[in-house]
């Protein structure tokens, strides 16, 4: 009986500090901060930063701190630590943190930022909200595939989540993907979405070449670009997958030129720091030397070829 390989391990970011930048520019279009930090992220606006903060008794209410570029709000800590687990650097993070928006600065040095964004929350309140409704790529799917395919009706689930069968689910993050791939499938992000991770499809493992997409026997993730497969590759492992999987990208950028199939990749380490596997700023690609050369690795095979062969920098994610 064959054994399954085994894929590294996903990075999950706790429910409290998953922060997105859809999720920040939601916020903003509503006049909202994302709060970092309890059980789950919530919504918190700046006109009652006030209480907040004349609650001295209480550090995380009296300490919260408000990023407007970012859309967050919380403790120093909590925010630093969400927007590290986004991939952030500490430097630009510290920088961030120091520009912020608190009961220190809210009548000085930062007055006019808190009254513009007070009048900016108020007019948002007399602009109605549009209807919800599915975006153009589910209602395409849905109608190619309108037989079997189930719309999520359960508490909690996202409208356009597809819960059975077809295109992954709308509402699921690449790792979460992943971590529900069926046997004998894999993840085809030829047309993924380098800044959201949408546009992935669970497709059965090919078999051949002639698909022209490749991936590698240790991680099920498939592609016919090589930018494509190193953001999955982030988004599902972390900032730091390009290095901790170089093997697995070099693989990819062979099968991609043409090189000659090698035979199975060794085991990578996984990753020690946990950057976050949600949504990671988008690189800016270059392929040529934009991936270092390797040596060869011995024992490596890809999928589909012989035997199985913003989020923009910190200071302008307001877009």
């Amino acid at each position: 009986m064959a054994t399954q390989p085994q894929f590294p391990t996903i990075n999950v970011v706790p429910a409290g500090f998953r922060w997105t930048p859809d999720a920040a520019k939601t916020a903003q279009e509503r006049g909202a901060f994302l709060r970092v930090g309890g059980q789950a992220v919530g919504r918190r606006t700046l006109s009652g930063a006030r209480r907040a903060w004349a609650k001295l008794d209480n550090p995380d209410e009296s300490r919260t701190i408000f990023l407007l570029a970012h859309r967050i709000t919380g403790t120093p800590e909590n925010v630093s630590t969400a927007l590290n687990y986004a991939g952030f650097p500490q430097a630009d993070i510290n920088a961030a943190i120091a520009g912020a928006i608190t009961r220190d600065n809210f009548q000085s040095t930062m007055a006019q930022a808190f009254n513009d964004e007070i009048a900016r929350h108020a007019a948002t309140k007399r602009v109605k909200p549009q209807a919800e409704g599915y975006e153009w790529d589910q209602i395409l799917w849905f109608g190619q595939n309108i037989k079997s395919a189930q719309i999520g009706t359960k508490p909690g689930e996202l409208r356009g989540a597809v819960v059975a069968g077809g295109k992954a689910g709308a509402g699921d993050s690449l790792a979460e993907k992943l971590r529900k791939l069926g046997p004998g499938k894999v993840l085809d992000v030829s047309n993924m979405d380098l800044a959201t991770g949408k546009g992935v499809r669970s497709i059965p493992s090919p078999k051949t070449a002639k698909s022209g997409k490749f991936g590698t026997t240790r991680i099920p993730i498939i592609s016919n670009k090589l930018d494509t497969y190193v953001r999955a590759l982030e988004l599902a492992y972390g900032a730091d997958a390009r290095t901790t999987y170089a093997q697995d990208v070099e693989q990819v950028r062979l099968a991609l030129t043409g090189a000659p199939a090698l035979a199975a990749v060794p085991r990578a380490p996984s990753p020690t720091r946990v950057p976050g596997a949600v949504i990671a700023p988008a690189p800016q690609f270059a392929l040529a030397g934009g991936v270092p050369r390797l040596a060869t690795p011995r024992g490596v095979g890809t999928l589909g070829g012989a035997g199985l062969a913003g989020i923009p920098a910190l200071a302008t994610l307001n877009r």
